[in-house]
């Protein structure tokens, strides 16, 4: 189970590393013959891929590599909130989160992953946490180089900035709801 962790792993960052080399989307635009084909493929190659990993993760997590770090567990609570927040941020336009930080949603899968590979103990978990981070700093270096003259920041509002720490503190707490539902982990 591990090698298709770890190849559905690679497909799902493969695509999604596509965004980073305009000449080959417009060239994949161009052979599917219109955007909507592109996005179309692009979302079937990603849904697949993920499906795979979450199926994975949820039922075949792996063998017990460490002990469970208490201290991180106790403490976490106060980081993921955070990290939801930065996620909803990328999604609301014109929001100081954005304008700032400029890629809250890669930041915040990366709080997300970093506090889950310190507290997970299963084997398959740590190598998708891991990968996660390494495929975030990849993207926003990858974004930055490519955007580096295209600077785009429009006019923020503190109502959107709002909305966007409501939003992501309701999805924190439907998270923690459904946390053992999606992962089998329960919080309690």
């Amino acid at each position: 189970m591990t090698y298709i962790l770890i190849l559905s792993i690679l497909v799902f960052f493969l695509i999604h590393s596509i965004s980073l080399n305009v000449t080959l989307r417009k060239s994949l635009i161009e052979k599917l013959g219109s955007n909507n084909g592109y996005k179309a493929v692009y979302s079937l190659i990603a849904g697949v891929s993920f499906t795979g990993m979450f199926l994975i993760l949820r039922f075949y997590p792996g063998s017990e590599n460490s002990e469970l770090n208490n201290f991180v567990f106790d403490n976490i609570h106060k980081v993921l909130p955070l990290a939801s927040i930065l996620i909803i941020a990328a999604y609301i336009p014109n929001n100081h989160f954005k304008k700032y930080l400029r890629h809250p949603m890669l930041i915040g899968l990366t709080i997300w992953a970093t506090t889950h590979l310190l507290i997970n103990t299963q084997y398959n978990q740590d190598i998708f946490f891991f990968a996660m981070i390494a495929f975030n700093i990849y993207m926003i270096i990858g974004i930055e180089t490519r955007d580096k003259f295209n600077l785009k920041a429009g006019k923020c509002s503190w109502k959107n900035d709002l909305a966007v720490v409501a939003l992501g503190l309701i999805g924190h707490v439907s998270l923690i709801k459904l946390h053992y539902f999606l992962s089998g982990v329960s919080l309690s």
